[in-house]
């Protein structure tokens, strides 16, 4: 049932989940995205199970997704979801999927996952089902046709990134990206008085992305950087992005930091939080310390709950 969905589909979009990184899937889902092309875009559970340059990884889909990818699932014809929950955040509340005639293949080893949006079900793992899919689907021939709609794609959001780090404040005719209810001139001027800074957030994320090696780990849960992560950071190295999502919870982060360098000595981690978040939750730098345990910790403060804020107001 579903190699003869996919063989009468033409423009198929995988949606990489965290399932094809708790899988160890990275290889096989390369391997079944090049053997067809196949673009594949990214929750945030399944952000850097590949790294962002790989030629078909369009990047963060849903509402805090890239222009990539998000132009492309508008697109597609069949969405192949490999371990994701399909959550409002991926699915931009089931909307980003436009084309009338989409269909859904859920791979993922819960049911009540795979069941989502009535899509063709594969209850299994996801190393072992894209494998065999692969084999499947050279006998009959198979390819996608998306012909320069990939790339093309790619090249706009390369733009589009270039422009959001290069977002600068100027001023009292300064219209920020999300342009709400705020007053955004006695808020600017309180900030600036009492900061002497004016740096925007995804400019800071910029320079930090340059920054990274390609092995440092980041982590990152709650407010409004998740979704400028999701949307614009580039993933140099595998498995080098973690952020709790599933609940946005905040103070997860520093605590979180410390466990993956315990896991995993040999990187650099950076942990990536507001103001908001690093008052909820800091303690575990003094076990940092007690156990000479590195992190490196990087707080945006915005002296304020800013996400919630926006939130209501908006």
């Amino acid at each position: 049932m579903a190699l003869n969905l996919i063989k009468n589909k033409k423009k198929p979009l995988i949606i990489c989940g965290g399932g094809v990184r708790y899988s160890q899937a990275a290889e096989e889902l390369k391997q079944f995205a090049k053997s067809f092309n196949i673009p594949f875009a990214e929750t945030q559970a399944g952000k850097s199970a590949v790294v962002s340059d790989y030629p078909l990884n369009v990047g963060g889909v849903g509402e805090t997704g890239c222009l990539s990818a998000n132009l492309l699932a508008k697109e597609a014809d069949l969405i192949i979801g490999i371990g994701t929950r399909y959550t409002d955040f991926t699915t931009s509340s089931k909307w980003i999927f436009q084309n009338p005639e989409v269909q859904f293949l859920n791979i993922n080893v819960a049911r009540f996952d795979a069941y989502k949006l009535d899509g063709v079900q594969i209850v299994a793992d996801a190393k072992a089902t894209l494998s065999k899919l692969t084999t499947s689907l050279k006998y009959i021939g198979y390819a996608a046709q998306w012909g320069d709609q990939i790339a093309e794609a790619k090249q706009q959001f390369k733009q589009e990134l270039e422009r959001v780090r290069s977002i600068t404040y100027t001023g009292e005719d300064f219209v920020p990206e999300i342009d709400d209810r705020l007053d955004k001139k006695a808020v600017f001027e309180e900030f600036q008085k009492i900061t002497k800074s004016c740096l925007t957030q995804s400019r800071v994320l910029g320079v930090i992305n340059e920054f990274v090696g390609k092995d440092d780990v980041i982590v990152g849960a709650a407010g409004s950087l998740p979704g400028d992560l999701q949307r614009t950071w580039q993933s140099k190295g595998e498995g080098t992005y973690h952020l709790e999502y599933g609940y946005s919870c905040m103070g997860y982060e520093v605590s979180a930091s410390l466990g993956v360098k315990l896991a995993q000595p040999e990187r650099e981690v950076y942990t990536l939080l507001g103001d908001g978040s690093y008052m909820m939750l800091h303690s575990e730098l003094v076990t940092s310390i007690q156990e000479n345990k590195k992190i490196n910790v990087i707080v945006f403060d915005n002296m304020t709950n800013g996400c919630i804020n926006n939130l209501q107001i908006g």
